[in-house]
């Protein structure tokens, strides 16, 4: 990156775009743009609970919803927006496992390992 775009991100730099990007439980991308968390998408992403959300007097899909106090947001029923917050080398792990077994297990093993991992939240 260095060569090409005179830029070298260092570590602190990188951390603060990985705690930026978040992934919506809808399976959208957003980002955090503020330092209170506030979180940006697309309105695609977002559609289905503004549906949801809509009543009668109030189709949030026609005419949005803007709010000025925090007292007044809404929460999306079923929403969540997730952000990685570590990234650790399991490369090993997987590997002694699919190592350690007769090679026509390998998928079997390879799988008990990743998802003794998924369980132990590495």
């Amino acid at each position: 990156m260095k060569a090409r775009y005179g830029f070298a991100p260092d570590a602190a730099w990188l951390d603060h775009v990985r705690e930026a990007a978040v992934r919506l439980t809808s399976g959208c991308s957003a980002s955090v743009i503020s330092k209170d968390g506030l979180v940006l998408t697309n309105h695609r992403c977002m559609v289905a609970c503004e549906q949801t959300m809509s009543t009668a007097e109030q189709d949030y899909v026609a005419q949005g919803f803007l709010t000025h106090a925090r007292t007044d947001e809404r929460e999306c029923p079923g929403m969540q927006a997730k952000i990685l917050r570590q990234i650790t080398d399991v490369t090993s792990q997987v590997q002694s496992a699919i190592a350690a077994e007769d090679p026509k297990d390998a998928i079997k093993s390879r799988d008990a390992a990743t998802a003794k991992i998924a369980d132990e939240g590495l």
